[in-house]
């Protein structure tokens, strides 16, 4: 079989732009040439096998069971992606929201909220907003369908000369079980409580690992080839394909002009509750029969959007965005971790750094919405030893050393703009040391400082 070794190693580069810093991307980096020569050939001759995975399970948001492939099959993945995602962009619609460049969360909530204005004639009329979940999205696909789909999308659009290795790779990956081969990380007390439908486990008639006797197995979901393991990148594309026909169906079939989704949520907005209540049945017919998947009965809602729209993260009521119950719970969560550490003992540069990367990350998030009035609380929750280490505004938080830094250099770089403006109008040139006082007591007024440079 053909393969590019240049867009191997590429696929190297890609997948080690975040993970550089794991012990599986340095073992790999040591000897690079080798590994990648190695998995070239193996892929080549058609024997390359996929690694075992790591499963563990995380808490936040929610509790879910994740599957983290290897490093090596990590680059394998980046390499089909490159290959196989500009074919599946072509075919998705605009509103499919989840793992795609130039869409995600807030790109959906923003669809969302225009399609709100537009079907309330600008929020003059009535609008209703439903909203479907597929139960067990990922533990429900069905791996050989999945894989045969695959394959003929790809004879019919894929135009490359390796053809046939984009096949053998997709068609391995897709079929692929790592419940089979597979690595507990972690306590494996954490699995109890989850729901059957959101582990692979389940699905494919196995025992969790936390159970200390094996269950009896059901034959017919042992003989079944269900679900995509949660953590890998080909997961996230190989979903989205499996659900474009469901998209061009509500599109194109139905005529739904306000439809959108983001993985496995989607949302319609129609004027006409009733018309939306008759959509349900259709939503579930065609998933059970094209999809094996079904609507999950607890979360369906009809809402008037005056009364706000929970998608993604966010809440969206009216002309207004606001932030969900979700985010502001987590920075309150992070804040109060800190707020005890540093109670402890100082932070270290590492928990330092955590910090005002996650705190960072929520104020950014929370800037695209209506959340000044939020922003401006973060300060009044902190506690008084990290505020007088952080400077916070609604926009971001940084250490007082370092503000006190940036704002020494804007006064001296606006002080050298002032008298090199003199110079150049031919003036006499103000002096440095009378110039700062008046510009750093000015607050950087522009009119102040200007008036202030050129009548010196």
């Amino acid at each position: 079989m053909k393969i590019d070794f240049e867009s191997l190693v590429q696929a190297w580069y890609d997948c080690r732009k975040t993970k550089r810093r794991t012990t599986a991307a340095m073992e790999f980096e040591m000897d690079a040439e080798h590994n990648l020569y190695t998995l070239y050939k193996e892929i080549e001759e058609g024997c390359y096998k996929i690694s075992r995975s790591e499963a563990f399970i995380v808490t936040e948001p929610v509790k879910r069971e994740v599957f983290a492939a290897s490093f090596r099959d990590r680059v394998v993945h980046h390499y089909l992606a490159a290959r196989i995602n500009p074919l599946f962009e072509k075919e998705f619609i605009l509103d499919s929201y989840s793992c795609r460049i130039g869409k995600g969360t807030l790109f959906g909530i923003n669809r969302l909220k225009r399609f709100i204005a537009q079907c309330s004639a600008n929020y003059t009329k009535d609008c209703y907003v439903l909203q479907c979940d597929i139960r067990g999205f990922f533990m429900n696909i069905d791996r050989r369908l999945l894989a045969d789909k695959l394959d003929r999308f790809l004879r019919a659009r894929y135009e490359g000369d390796d053809l046939e290795t984009v096949l053998y790779l997709t068609r391995l990956i897709a079929l692929d079980n790592p419940v089979s081969r597979v690595h507990i990380k972690g306590f494996r007390s954490l699995w109890k409580g989850l729901p059957k439908d959101k582990s692979l486990f389940s699905m494919n008639g196995m025992p969790l690992p936390n159970e200390t006797k094996p269950r009896q197995l059901d034959l017919f979901v042992c003989n079944r080839e269900l679900g995509l393991p949660i953590g890998n990148l080909t997961s996230q594309l190989f979903a989205n394909f499996y659900l474009n026909g469901f998209d061009h169906y509500c599109k194109s079939k139905l005529g739904l002009r306000y439809y959108g989704r983001y993985v496995d949520d989607f949302f319609v907005v129609h004027n006409d509750k009733e018309y939306l209540k008759s959509l349900i049945p259709l939503f579930q017919q065609y998933l059970q029969e094209e999809l094996g998947l079904t609507l999950h009965p607890n979360k369906i809602r009809l809402t008037h959007y005056t009364n706000g729209i929970r998608f993604v993260g966010a809440i969206v009521k009216g002309r207004v965005i606001l932030t969900g119950k979700r985010a502001v719970k987590g920075m309150r969560k992070v804040i109060g971790e800190y707020n005890y550490k540093v109670s402890k003992h100082p932070l270290s540069e590492d928990e330092e750094e955590h910090f005002l990367q996650s705190l960072n990350s929520y104020l950014g998030l929370m800037r695209h919405h209506s959340s000044m009035n939020l922003r401006k609380k973060v300060r009044e929750w902190l506690s008084p030893a990290l505020d007088k280490l952080y400077y916070v505004s609604p926009e971001k938080i940084v250490r007082k050393e370092k503000v006190r830094l940036l704002r020494h250099q804007t006064v001296r770089n606006i002080c050298s703009t002032i008298i090199r403006a003199q110079k150049k109008a031919g003036l006499v040139p103000g002096n440095y040391d009378d110039l700062y006082p008046v510009i750093y007591a000015s607050r950087y007024n522009c009119y102040e400082i200007l008036n202030h440079g050129f009548t010196y």
